[in-house]
């Protein structure tokens, strides 16, 4: 799997600059698997170079150890990486964010959320999750504020058109959502 991986993750990083995190993720926990923890390292440095260094290492740990953890100890470690990671750093925010979603605590997924959305406030990704978060929160007058803002940066993404109409209808407001998913 390595010998597949790496090239992609090499190709992607040099024609795009960027690094898919969930290939990232897969080499990553392959090179733990292996007990080549530099390897892991270095990966998540190409994907998380910036200005937060510390936090990649806890991600790093976070997705390797999730399935072994203990719901405290994710927390605890969602708790460490969210007091260190800078407010700009949008992919580590979403992944964290995605994290404490998955441990019940979308109201820290929200708080995440809304520290990267103080440094970049028309950040679509950004946005979409701030919408997805206040769904599950049952703030659904909330989430279509935000999915409207979303749409309007994404007029033709029909993913959110359609999580918007949901969240209309979820909000009381069927004829609307029926009407958007006609469009």
């Amino acid at each position: 799997a390595i010998a597949v991986l790496d090239p992609l993750l090499t190709k992607l990083v040099r024609e795009r600059g960027l690094m898919a995190p969930s290939v990232a993720d897969m080499m990553a926990v392959l090179y733990k698997e292996i007990g080549d923890e530099a390897s892991a390292d270095a990966v998540y440095d190409r994907l998380y170079a910036g200005p937060s260094q510390a936090v990649p290492a806890l991600i790093s740990d976070l997705i390797t150890t999730w399935d072994d953890d203990s719901p405290g100890r994710r927390q605890a470690n969602l708790d460490s990486a969210a007091a260190r990671v800078s407010a700009d750093d949008t992919d580590v925010i979403i992944e964290l964010s995605r994290r404490y979603a998955m441990i019940g605590r979308p109201d820290q997924s929200l708080l995440v959320v809304q520290r990267g959305l103080s440094a970049k406030p028309d950040n679509v990704e950004l946005l979409g999750v701030k919408a997805g978060v206040m769904v599950m929160l049952g703030r659904t007058s909330e989430a279509v504020r935000a999915y409207r803002q979303v749409l309007e940066m994404l007029p033709e993404d029909d993913v959110v058109r359609v999580r918007y109409a949901r969240a209309l209808a979820e909000d009381g407001r069927r004829p609307e959502a029926e009407e958007e998913l006609m469009r």
